[in-house]
């Protein structure tokens, strides 16, 4: 096993010392924003045949441009959250877009959406359905919360338990 940490100014360093000493199985865990950087660090160090095999820890590798290593027999791993080809995926997505602010996209250029989206947009759905499985089963009794104060909601444990139930 050989670890290294590299950034954007040591990327080709790095994978330079891992070319020389024939390391083919990578995992690699760097910030998102410069994973492009990396790509091409890849690219020019001609590290992309078919001895190397990559596994990227983001959950968003499906929003990075690819076509640079889409003809050669590089192998590449992730992990996707989102099932794109489930129809209720869709249909949420394109509301989403409908609705985002300007500048602030939260599918990139090939509709993909990026992980934190997708997990802000289920843990709002899953509170939602919380709150309403609570609120058929008995009234709820709003009251004032302050951030100051350490005073529990009365109804909070019933609602994480049917957030839990759900």
């Amino acid at each position: 096993m050989y670890i290294r940490q590299a950034g954007p100014g040591s990327y080709r360093q790095v994978l330079r010392e891992i070319r020389q000493k024939e390391i083919y199985k990578l995992i690699i865990d760097t910030d998102p924003l410069h994973m492009q950087q990396f790509f091409r660090a890849i690219l020019q160090l001609q590290m992309n045949d078919h001895r190397y095999h990559y596994m990227f820890t983001t959950f968003d590798i499906e929003t990075f441009d690819l076509e640079d290593f889409k003809y050669n027999s590089v192998n590449m791993t992730a992990f996707r959250l989102v099932d794109l080809e489930e129809p209720k995926v869709a249909d949420v997505l394109r509301q989403m877009e409908r609705f985002q602010p300007i500048k602030h996209a939260i599918l990139n250029r090939t509709g993909i959406i990026q992980a934190e989206p997708a997990l802000v947009y289920d843990s709002v759905q899953v509170f939602a359905h919380g709150l309403a499985s609570l609120d058929r089963s008995h009234v709820l009794r709003p009251m004032n919360l302050s951030c100051d104060k350490e005073e529990p909601w009365d109804d909070g444990l019933s609602l994480y338990n049917y957030i839990n139930a759900d």
